[in-house]
This record gives structure tokens, C-alpha cells and sequence, in this order.
């Protein structure tokens, strides 16, 4: 098919975003009955109401949820790409993505690159990370999302996917210019360990997670909140906690720092783990945030980490976090087998 005068594979471009049956018909022009890929519609257990014309740019879905018209419009609305000043989806950007995924895979590919590093080889490289992904989440991927409270929505601002081979969620690490880095890959299975996996030769403390979804200026006049995990970040943002980075490591990292001052926060909440771990990942953060108010948040009883709270119970937690020094008071009383030297204040 010719798109923009460009030859595309409608096949490889929609795989990825829902899943193509084998059996389809080569010589058919719609492909019917799929899962629909728009991340607020409600689908069903069951796949069937989104149709691809695989003969002229077009895609509908039978349970009208938006997303039906030219493959510009339908991607837009997929991958949340909206216009500043209308907030109307943004067909110019979603044709530029679409161009960019159909280069990206070979015709008849069954998982396309999402994102790419932008780099190329050259013949005397080391290698490059591969950091193709699909955007088509199975349901195994999607009841996971759905437990954690991720919602569709989070989903597609975030660029979530799926690593078919390694059956985990893809979670981009892109940095504060929006290029992606490396990726996450998450464990949505209990047997499968690590929880986490990281692209070869990442270097999980180069970026803060989330940093490009910033909001600057609440960063500078009420503060920027770092959480440990990636999927911490993207919840933090889901209820409206857009100051939030995740900083991945355990422990805060000196270029990590530089990209903090660069936002200039008014002070900063540390929203870690409550684990020995996490306090010795404050001390670390402390020793090296000296030029900033620092603001330890603490977890109410029976509760741990940032994934086991409710939105009322999270926006306590910040709202009640207490300065630094009083943290290192009260934890060398409740913890006395760590040294002074593990627990200081800067």
C-alpha cells in the first residue's frame, strides 16, 4: 500500500498495536475481527470490533469508541498525540510515526520497533541494545497492568508494551529530551525472576525516569517527589503527581543530580521503600542533595512501598512527610543496629 507516497505493510505497521490471526485471508482487504487497540476503549474478553482495510489507509471500530477513520487519526488516538493549542489528536506527528515504525521492521514482521535508539551501526561497534518492543499488549500483560492500577490511559502516554519472548511488560526509559535509553522489562509472572531486566549495557542511574513528563513548574513551587521504581512513577502521574521521577538504582547518582538541579526544585520529597534499603538509599540521597530542603515521606501502618497505597493514603503521605534531620532522629531509634555512619544527614 502507498501511504504519503511511501510503500507500507499495513500487516507489520497494526502488529504493532493488537494482535493478527495467521489465518487471516492474504488476499482480503479488511482484516476483521481484532482486538480494538485504543487504550479507553473498554474491550471485551473477547476480540471483534476493530476492522484494518489493508487496501487504502483506514481502520474502523464497530463499537464506535473514536478511534475509527485514516490510520493518522486512529494512531493518534492509540498513542495519545494531541495538539497543544486544539488538544485535538495530531495526525501530522502520528503520520511521521507511522513512517517511522513501517522503516523499522522488514514486510510481514510480526513484532515492529517501536522506539529505536536513533543511532547507527557502524562496522566497527560494539553493539547496540536492541530496543524494538510491541505496542499490542496480550491480556496476561493487561490484567497485570489492571491490578496495579495502571489504567489505559497511562498506558498509552507512557508507551507500554510487550516482549513476547521474555513474556514481560515493556516499560521505555526515555531521558529529560524524550530519547529513549534503554528498556524495562517487567515480570507479570510470580515464577519469573528477576522482576526486573534491563536492555544490555544500560545504565540504570544515566536518567531519572520520567523526567521528560515533568511539570516544571510544579517541580518549582512545590517540589519534585523521586520514587525508586518506574511503574511507581507512571502511578504517581496517574493521580496527578506529575513533579514525580523514579530514580531506578539504589541509590541516587551524581549525573542523576545534575539533571535535578537543571529543574530547580523548591525542595525535594524522598518516596522510597520502607526497608533498611530504602533508609540507607536516603542517607546516600541526603549526601549528595545538600543544596536542597529534603522531605522523607512515611508510610502509614501495615504499608511498605508506594504500589500498596491508595490515592487518598498516597496524598497523606506527601502532605505529612517530615523533614530530613527528624527522619534520621527517629530511624536511629527504631533501627539502632545501623551505624551512625549509615544514617547521617548530608
Amino acid at each position: 500500500m502507498l501511504f504519503h507516497g511511501k510503500k507500507i505493510d499495513p500487516v507489520s505497521l497494526w502488529s504493532n498495536f493488537t494482535e493478527i490471526p495467521d489465518n487471516r485471508r492474504d488476499d482480503a482487504p479488511f482484516i476483521s475481527g481484532l482486538w480494538c487497540p485504543n487504550p479507553e476503549h473498554a474491550n471485551s474478553r473477547k476480540p471483534g470490533p476493530f476492522q484494518i482495510n489493508v487496501t487504502q489507509p483506514t481502520v474502523h471500530c464497530f463499537a464506535e469508541c473514536g478511534i475509527s477513520g485514516s490510520y493518522e487519526h486512529a494512531v493518534a488516538v492509540i498513542e495519545g498525540l494531541t495538539n497543544d493549542r486544539t488538544g485535538r489528536p495530531n495526525q501530522y506527528a502520528a503520520r511521521k510515526r507511522i513512517l517511522r515504525l513501517c522503516a523499522g521492521h522488514s514486510a510481514g514482521s510480526r513484532v515492529g520497533a517501536k522506539h529505536r535508539s536513533g543511532r547507527r551501526k557502524s562496522k566497527s561497534a560494539i553493539s547496540v541494545p536492541d530496543l524494538a518492543f510491541s505496542t499490542f499488549i496480550p491480556p496476561l500483560g493487561r490484567d497485570y497492568l489492571e491490578a496495579r492500577g495502571i489504567d489505559g490511559g497511562s498506558i498509552a502516554r507512557w508507551g507500554l508494551g510487550w516482549d513476547e519472548d521474555e513474556r514481560r511488560i515493556v516499560i521505555p526509559a526515555n531521558d529529560e529530551r524524550e530519547v529513549l535509553r534503554f528498556l524495562i522489562k517487567r515480570a507479570v509472572r510470580e515464577k519469573d525472576w528477576p522482576k526486573y531486566l534491563y536492555s544490555e549495557g544500560s545504565d540504570k542511574t544515566s536518567l531519572l525516569f520520567g523526567a521528560c513528563m515533568l511539570d516544571r513548574e510544579r517541580v518549582r513551587s512545590d517540589g519534585l517527589i523521586i520514587v525508586e521504581g518506574s511503574l511507581d512513577t507512571i502511578m504517581q502521574h496517574q493521580d496527578g503527581w506529575t513533579n514525580t521521577v523514579g530514580q531506578l538504582g539504589s541509590k541516587l547518582s551524581r549525573k542523576q543530580r545534575d539533571i535535578i538541579a537543571r529543574y530547580r526544585p523548591r525542595r525535594i520529597y524522598l518516596f522510597y521503600d520502607k526497608d533498611s534499603a530504602g533508609a540507607r538509599a536516603i542517607s546516600h540521597a541526603a549526601a549528595i542533595l545538600r543544596a536542597y530542603p529534603i522531605f522523607v515521606c512515611l508510610y502509614p501502618k501495615g504499608k511498605s512501598d508506594p504500589a500498596e497505597l491508595s490515592s487518598k493514603e498516597r496524598r497523606k503521605v506527601i502532605d505529612n512527610a517530615i523533614p530530613l534531620a527528624k527522619f534520621v532522629r527517629r530511624v536511629r531509634n527504631v533501627m539502632p543496629e545501623m551505624s551512625r555512619k549509615e544514617i547521617k544527614v548530608g
